[in-house]
Protein backbone atom coordinates (compact mmCIF):
# COMPACT_ATOMS: atom_id res chain seq x y z
CA UNK A 1 0.00 0.00 0.00
CA UNK A 2 2.87 2.68 1.12
CA UNK A 3 4.36 1.50 -2.87
CA UNK A 4 1.24 2.86 -4.38
CA UNK A 5 0.98 5.89 -2.06
CA UNK A 6 4.56 6.63 -3.10
CA UNK A 7 4.27 5.63 -6.46
CA UNK A 8 0.84 8.32 -7.12
CA UNK A 9 2.94 11.19 -5.05
CA UNK A 10 6.03 10.42 -7.63
CA UNK A 11 3.74 10.80 -10.53
CA UNK A 12 1.98 13.67 -9.69
CA UNK A 13 5.25 15.13 -8.54
CA UNK A 14 6.75 14.65 -12.26
CA UNK A 15 3.48 15.80 -13.78
CA UNK A 16 2.79 19.10 -12.32
CA UNK A 17 7.25 19.65 -12.65
CA UNK A 18 6.04 18.75 -16.53
CA UNK A 19 3.51 21.58 -16.81
CA UNK A 20 5.07 23.96 -14.49
CA UNK A 21 7.71 23.65 -17.34
CA UNK A 22 5.38 23.77 -20.05
CA UNK A 23 4.26 27.12 -18.89
CA UNK A 24 7.44 28.63 -18.94
CA UNK A 25 7.95 27.95 -22.47
CA UNK A 26 6.48 30.09 -24.65
CA UNK A 27 5.92 30.32 -28.29
CA UNK A 28 7.77 32.94 -29.80
CA UNK A 29 4.58 35.84 -30.99
CA UNK A 30 2.89 35.89 -34.01
CA UNK A 31 4.56 37.58 -36.64
CA UNK A 32 3.28 38.44 -40.54
CA UNK A 33 5.15 40.18 -43.36
CA UNK A 34 3.59 41.68 -46.52
CA UNK A 35 5.69 40.48 -49.72
CA UNK A 36 3.50 41.64 -52.59
CA UNK A 37 0.41 44.42 -52.81
CA UNK A 38 -1.45 45.12 -56.27
CA UNK A 39 -4.37 46.45 -57.19
CA UNK A 40 -6.59 44.99 -60.40
CA UNK A 41 -9.72 44.49 -62.05
CA UNK A 42 -10.24 41.09 -61.30
CA UNK A 43 -8.44 37.78 -59.92
CA UNK A 44 -8.07 34.73 -61.69
CA UNK A 45 -6.52 31.37 -60.98
CA UNK A 46 -5.03 33.36 -57.53
CA UNK A 47 -3.07 36.04 -59.76
CA UNK A 48 -4.31 39.56 -60.15
CA UNK A 49 -5.07 40.48 -63.60
CA UNK A 50 -4.97 43.90 -65.41
CA UNK A 51 -2.67 45.54 -62.09
CA UNK A 52 -2.62 48.88 -62.44
CA UNK A 53 -2.48 52.10 -59.15
CA UNK A 54 -4.44 54.40 -62.03
CA UNK A 55 -8.25 52.81 -62.70
CA UNK A 56 -10.04 54.90 -65.75
CA UNK A 57 -14.42 54.90 -65.93
CA UNK A 58 -16.02 52.44 -66.23
CA UNK A 59 -14.40 51.01 -63.67
CA UNK A 60 -16.85 49.66 -60.79
CA UNK A 61 -14.75 47.18 -58.57
CA UNK A 62 -11.13 47.04 -57.62
CA UNK A 63 -9.42 44.23 -55.86
CA UNK A 64 -6.48 44.41 -53.41
CA UNK A 65 -4.03 41.30 -53.90
CA UNK A 66 -1.72 40.38 -51.32
CA UNK A 67 0.89 37.95 -50.97
CA UNK A 68 1.44 37.33 -47.14
CA UNK A 69 3.67 35.30 -44.89
CA UNK A 70 3.05 34.19 -41.39
CA UNK A 71 5.87 32.38 -38.36
CA UNK A 72 2.20 30.77 -37.14
CA UNK A 73 -0.82 29.77 -38.90
CA UNK A 74 -3.41 30.48 -38.62
CA UNK A 75 -3.63 34.24 -38.47
CA UNK A 76 -6.47 36.77 -39.56
CA UNK A 77 -4.98 40.02 -41.57
CA UNK A 78 -7.27 42.50 -42.32
CA UNK A 79 -7.49 44.92 -45.67
CA UNK A 80 -8.67 48.07 -44.97
CA UNK A 81 -9.88 50.50 -47.19
CA UNK A 82 -9.70 54.32 -47.41
CA UNK A 83 -11.42 56.62 -50.07
CA UNK A 84 -10.55 60.06 -49.44
CA UNK A 85 -8.67 59.63 -45.53
CA UNK A 86 -12.14 57.75 -44.94
CA UNK A 87 -12.45 54.77 -43.28
CA UNK A 88 -14.95 52.80 -45.58
CA UNK A 89 -14.58 48.98 -44.63
CA UNK A 90 -12.25 46.81 -42.93
CA UNK A 91 -12.31 43.04 -44.69
CA UNK A 92 -11.16 40.24 -41.87
CA UNK A 93 -8.99 37.01 -44.33
CA UNK A 94 -8.05 33.91 -42.68
CA UNK A 95 -4.95 32.82 -43.52
CA UNK A 96 -4.19 29.16 -42.95
CA UNK A 97 -0.48 28.31 -44.05
CA UNK A 98 2.80 29.70 -43.61
CA UNK A 99 1.94 31.33 -46.66
CA UNK A 100 -0.82 32.78 -48.89
CA UNK A 101 -2.48 35.30 -51.36
CA UNK A 102 -5.54 36.89 -49.70
CA UNK A 103 -7.40 39.43 -51.69
CA UNK A 104 -10.86 41.69 -50.84
CA UNK A 105 -12.92 43.93 -53.32
CA UNK A 106 -14.62 47.35 -53.37
CA UNK A 107 -16.95 48.94 -55.33
CA UNK A 108 -15.31 52.33 -55.95
CA UNK A 109 -15.85 55.24 -56.73
CA UNK A 110 -13.36 58.68 -58.01
CA UNK A 111 -10.64 59.86 -55.92
CA UNK A 112 -8.09 58.68 -54.01
CA UNK A 113 -7.76 55.28 -52.22
CA UNK A 114 -5.78 53.19 -49.71
CA UNK A 115 -5.51 49.86 -48.26
CA UNK A 116 -3.64 48.96 -45.40
CA UNK A 117 -2.93 45.74 -44.70
CA UNK A 118 -3.17 44.84 -40.43
CA UNK A 119 -1.95 42.09 -38.89
CA UNK A 120 -3.40 40.17 -35.87
CA UNK A 121 -1.26 42.54 -33.50
CA UNK A 122 -3.28 45.24 -35.02
CA UNK A 123 0.23 46.51 -36.81
CA UNK A 124 0.05 47.98 -40.26
CA UNK A 125 2.26 45.77 -42.41
CA UNK A 126 1.80 47.58 -45.34
CA UNK A 127 -0.04 50.36 -47.42
CA UNK A 128 -0.46 51.13 -50.86
CA UNK A 129 -2.74 53.87 -52.82
CA UNK A 130 -4.57 53.51 -56.30
CA UNK A 131 -6.62 56.54 -57.84
CA UNK A 132 -9.62 56.15 -59.18
CA UNK A 133 -10.62 58.93 -62.13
Amino acid sequence: MIKIFISFVFILTISYLCFAQSDSLSLPPKTSKLDSIAFAVDIENRAPVDVKNVFEPPIRKVFCWTKITINRAPQTIKHAWYHEGEKVSEIPLRLRFASGRLWSYKTVSPGKWKVDIINEAEEVIGSAEFVVK
